[in-house]
């Protein structure tokens, strides 16, 4: 189960996703949570369709709070596939919950996940998403890792108070 947790919109390259999805050798379910553009996303499920991976997505809409947690917890990785993305808070929230992560080299929080090897970086190439998918699905090693570090580095790394000492410690370094 891979899940999609965000705005649905051109620069997060679910177009990407969908057709390294339609290439992959293993079964899978995409769920798909958030909203967009009506158009853009009737596009997205016409694509899904020309594709052949309609039944394969479930389009869950607009989720917070414990649903929001419940689902990045209950799948086996997220995927941000996007062209440009800032931080990604919801890359925080799914490492919190212990779910590994995808996503693009353009993604903010890259550098980080790769560090602590939390998850796969890739380029924004269908054919690199779809090698890391399929290498991802076989990884179940790694996967259980993950899901088992995550949460603590990520407490660690971003708590409240971990976060308010280093900008004392910058703060202080700036003085």
């Amino acid at each position: 189960t891979l899940v999609f947790l965000s705005r649905i919109h051109h620069k997060k390259g679910l177009e990407l996703l969908f057709e390294a999805l339609s290439q992959v050798h293993f079964e899978f379910q995409l769920q798909i949570a958030g909203d967009g553009e009506e158009e853009y996303v009737e596009q997205l499920k016409q694509l899904a369709i020309d594709l052949q991976i309609a039944e394969k997505i479930e389009w869950v809409g607009w989720i917070n709070d414990e649903p929001k947690y419940q689902l990045l917890a209950n799948a086996d990785l997220f995927a941000l596939t996007s062209h440009n993305e800032n931080f990604a808070m919801v890359v925080i929230e799914s490492l919190a919950v212990g779910t590994p992560v995808l996503l693009s080299d353009k993604v903010g929080l890259s550098d980080y996940v790769q560090a602590q090897e939390l998850g796969w970086i890739c380029p924004l190439a269908v054919s690199k998403i779809r090698e890391y998918l399929q290498a991802i699905f076989e990884e179940k090693e790694t996967l259980a890792k993950i899901r088992a570090k995550a949460p603590a580095q990520i407490y660690q790394d971003f708590s409240a108070e971990s976060i308010a000492r280093r900008y004392v410690e910058a703060y202080d370094a700036n003085q």
